[in-house]
């Protein structure tokens, strides 16, 4: 678990802001050539939830296959802004 808090104070102009990012990553090993790595991501400044899930399998060595999916909410309703599967 990842958590990241900043205060900014500026002169009175300028204001001032409170940034804080959570962000919680899982690793798992399934196999000794599968993985799956998956992380949630939220950002108060960008007003953003994002997902990033990945599976992994090692056929041999130094050739991996990737399964990987992304995808960004907006936090107050959890609707989506984007999503993106991608097979490499």
């Amino acid at each position: 678990m990842h958590f990241d808090y900043n205060k900014l104070v500026f002169s009175a102009e300028y204001g001032k802001e409170e940034l804080f990012l959570i962000w919680p990553k899982t690793d798992v090993t399934l196999a000794d050539k599968v993985f799956f790595t998956g992380h949630y991501q939220y950002n108060n400044l960008a007003e953003n939830m994002h997902l990033n899930a990945r599976f992994q399998w090692r056929y041999k060595p130094a050739s991996d296959m990737f399964v990987l999916y992304t995808e960004n909410y907006f936090p107050n309703n959890f609707a989506s802004k984007n999503r993106a599967p991608c097979l490499n």
